[in-house]
């Protein structure tokens, strides 16, 4: 059995060795890894330079979301994720074709009423039966061409060539993108938006002293007249909101125009 004079030695070796792999654990270097009784141990410096290159990775797959460019797509853990700039573009984009596709359908129509104007002339010009009737026809085909929607119908029509391209521009005037703007006063967090939305999805952007204001940051108000930011500004900052024309109001424009047999 060891004497006490062994047993303190063997004590004091099991120290140093102890405080050896202390000290390479606290004054390792970033790649430092000590080997212990209970498996290996990461040195301070090791665990500190570790969390920083996977919070400067993040970080980087974050500004690849916040300022790349419209064509910018995000590789992350989760998959697939579009830049900011992207996501307004596809908007856009999808906005503008159906856009495109609500003029030409306008104008197909526009030309139909027009066509048909112009067979109410010729028809007035080639007739041989009495004046009266003649001019009656003339007057038909100006209104055609020229009248209101409510003449139009009192001769057995719909619409008037007039009153078709009127509407067709409304819907062209009404789809793309609008932006309102103000200075913000202290502690406010409502930016009012000039008309009626009827989805959160209309609003393209929010940016306050030109910095982007990300999606999760603010709400639309229940009436769709307001943003809500889940924080206050300060006083005298400027803020901006880019956003699309009702979608309900096109809609209503669709209804009593696209669909409607001449």
């Amino acid at each position: 059995m060891p004497n006490m004079q062994e047993r303190l030695d063997a004590a004091v070796d099991k120290a140093e060795v102890d405080t050896g792999l202390l000290h390479d654990v606290v004054h390792g270097s970033i790649t430092t890894e000590v080997t212990t009784e209970g498996g290996k141990v990461a040195s301070v410096a090791k665990v500190l330079n570790d969390m920083r290159v996977k919070m400067e990775a993040d970080e980087a797959i974050l500004n690849q979301i916040a300022n790349g460019d419209s064509t910018t797509v995000v590789h992350t853990q989760n998959g697939d994720v579009p830049s900011v700039a992207k996501a307004i573009q596809d908007t856009r984009d999808s906005i503008h074709s159906g856009t495109s596709d609500l003029v030409g359908q306008a104008q197909t129509a526009a030309q139909t009423a027009t066509e048909q104007a112009n067979r109410s002339t010729t028809s007035a010009n080639n007739a041989s039966h009495s004046e009266t009737a003649s001019r009656q026809s003339e007057q038909n085909a100006k209104t055609w061409a020229e009248g209101t929607d409510a003449e139009v119908q009192a001769i057995g029509g719909r619409h008037s060539a007039r009153e078709w391209m009127e509407q067709a521009e409304s819907i062209v005037k009404g789809s793309f993108p609008t932006t309102t703007h103000g200075i913000a006063t202290a502690n406010q967090t409502i930016l009012p938006i000039p008309t009626s939305l009827g989805s959160i999805e209309q609003i393209l952007s929010v940016n306050v002293e030109n910095l982007l204001v990300m999606p999760d940051n603010y709400q639309m108000s229940d009436d769709g007249r307001s943003v809500i930011l889940n924080y206050p500004l300060a006083a005298n900052e400027r803020w901006s909101i880019k956003f699309l024309t009702d979608f309900q109001s096109l809609g209503v424009s669709l209804d009593a125009v696209l669909y409607e047999d001449m």
